[in-house]
């Protein structure tokens, strides 16, 4: 997600991540989150506003990726 600077430190990112997963919930169990270490303010905002946790990175056309895991709650079963 990328957030115009005016509207950062808003809650937008918190609250399209919750939509995110609502809406993606009946679909998946789990998903991935890839930010660039290159990008300290994103890296910043997913963990103190998501709250994610760092499980590795990766490398890919010359950038590092820093990769988040996180859960898709309240999926029902199929």
């Amino acid at each position: 997600m990328c957030i115009a600077r005016e509207f950062r430190s808003r809650g937008l990112l918190r609250g399209l991540f919750k939509a995110l997963k609502k809406s993606l919930a009946d679909q998946f169990e789990i998903g991935v989150a890839f930010v660039s270490r290159s990008n300290p303010h994103s890296l910043q905002a997913h963990i103190d506003g998501l709250g994610m946790s760092e499980v590795g990175d990766f490398e890919c056309g010359g950038n590092v990726y820093v990769v988040w895991p996180f859960a898709f709650e309240g999926r029902t079963s199929q």
